[in-house]
Order: C-alpha cells, then structure tokens, then sequence
C-alpha cells in the first residue's frame, strides 16, 4: 500500500492548536469568575453602615438606611395607634351619594355615621341606673308628692287703740244719768281711768273680731272696785246713744249701789262696739 510522506492535499487542522484554545478560554472563564465572586462582596460591604464604635457624631438622618432599602417603617408607631386589647370603635365612611336613575344590581344600605347628640344619648342611657334584677328584691315604690305647703298668712297688723269718740261717749253718759234720774237713783261720777279700760276692751274686741264679754279683772287691778261691785254692758252694731241707753235700762245702768262710770266706743266692720263700765 502507498503512504504518502509529506502533509495531505487540502486545508489541514491541528489537534494541538484547537486544544490549546479550548484551555485558554477555559481560564479566560474562571477568572472572569472569580473576580466577579470577589468585587461583589466587596461592593455589598461598601454599603453597609459603618460600625457604632467608629460612627462620626456629625451623621445625618439622611445617612440612615430608608424605609425603601429596609422593605419596613422604622417609626415609632404612636400610643393611639399602638395594638390594643379593647375593643375600639369601627370607622364608618360616609355613604356615597348614588346617581339619579334606575339602580342596576344589588345595592346595600348605608350604615349612618354615629353623631355627637347619638353619642351623648348612648353616654347618658349607660350612666342612667339599671333595672332591678328579676331575682332580687323588688325597687321600691316611689314616696307620694307632698302636699303643697299653705300660702304664707302675711302677720298681722299690731293692735292701735284709736282715740275716744268723746261726743258719743258723753250723749251715753248724759242720757244714763237722765234715766237714773227718772227713776229717783243718784247720778253716776265720770270715771277717766274707766273710760280708758273701756276704750282699750271695744279696740281688743274689733281687733280681734269677737263680740263678747271679757273678765273685768284687769279693770279692777286699773281701778279698782270703790269698795262696791263692778259691772259692764256691751252693745255692737248701732251708733246711736239713745238706742244703746234704752237697751241697757234693764241691767246694771239703774243699780244704786254704783256711783262712778266709765264709757267708750271703738268702730268696727260691724259698726259701732262700746262698753259701759260701772263700779261703786
């Protein structure tokens, strides 16, 4: 068989050349590599926050990691917004205001926001006091209203003695005498001091709204008795003398054992109230 010594007819390639590109490429690659497995933590390094012992006291908030960069809020959340064991209040959004027009689909009610007056009647229903229980004892039965208290009586005026009525007192006494006289009986003595007694009795008397006799005592410690008795009469509603006279006659106007005499008037809604005194 022919062996041709020398290099074949055509291009020819060399085993030893393709070899060697393969291996330089190969290292070309891991290099590559390696840098890229060294300059990456260095540049992660880079970023990272200087240690506390060596941080500058000139750092500014704009040298702090963001909230970007963390993926998280670093602010301090406030008291209110804190998490909180007790119930709080849900938040209503205000309805929306639908458009005018046929409503298409399923519409739900708005839920109406809680007022300052709502609120106020729920604080005052909760502070108001609870029913009794069904198992205790019964509340007890309110007290009846008390009766209203009586108009106040406005005090009454003080008593004021008027002054003698002198020309009605001596017409009595005048005509007293002459009726004893007619009957043969000794004229009776003007008394001042039972005149007095006698005006003070006829005021109490319209003062006080009565028509009655009174105790002569406080006459008798005034004036005393003469060493004989004592007697009064009394008349109310007339103020003519000649008529009170004519209804005395028969008592104690005739008496001869009495020798002085004592008159006065006081005029009352009724009339005329005189009281006639007599002692011995």
């Amino acid at each position: 068989m022919y062996v041709p010594s020398g290099p074949l007819p055509g291009p020819q390639h060399s085993r030893t050349t393709g070899s060697t590109l393969w291996y330089v490429a190969r290292i070309v690659g891991l290099c590559v590599l390696a840098v890229a497995l060294v300059s990456v933590p260095l540049a992660w390094v880079q970023r990272d926050p200087p240690p506390s012992s060596q941080a500058d006291s000139s750092t500014t908030p704009d040298d702090e990691p963001t909230a970007d960069e963390l993926g998280f809020s670093m602010a301090t959340p406030a008291p209110s917004e804190r998490a909180s064991d007790e119930p709080t209040a849900a938040v209503v959004p205000p309805p929306v205001p639908q458009a005018e027009g046929p409503v298409v689909g399923p519409t739900s009610k708005p839920t109406p926001t809680p007022t300052r007056s709502a609120k106020a009647k729920v604080k005052a229903t909760a502070g108001a006091a609870a029913p009794p229980d069904a198992l205790g004892d019964p509340a007890p039965a309110a007290a009846p209203p008390a009766d209203p208290a009586p108009p106040a009586v406005p005090p009454k005026p003080p008593l004021v003695v008027p002054p003698p009525q002198t020309a009605l007192t001596d017409d009595i006494v005048a005509l007293t005498n002459a009726e004893r006289a007619n009957a043969g009986v000794p004229p009776l003595a003007y008394s001042q001091c039972l005149t007095d007694q006698a005006n003070y009795r006829t005021a109490v008397l319209v003062y006080e709204d009565r028509f009655e006799r009174e105790s002569l005592d406080p006459v008798i410690a005034a004036c005393g008795t003469g060493g004989g008795g004592i007697a009064e009469n009394v008349s109310r509603g007339t103020g003519d003398a000649a008529t009170m006279v004519q209804g005395w006659v028969g008592s104690s106007l005739l008496n001869p054992d009495f020798a002085r005499v004592g008159v006065g008037c006081t005029l009352g809604p009724s009339g005329q109230v005189c009281s006639q005194i007599f002692t011995g």
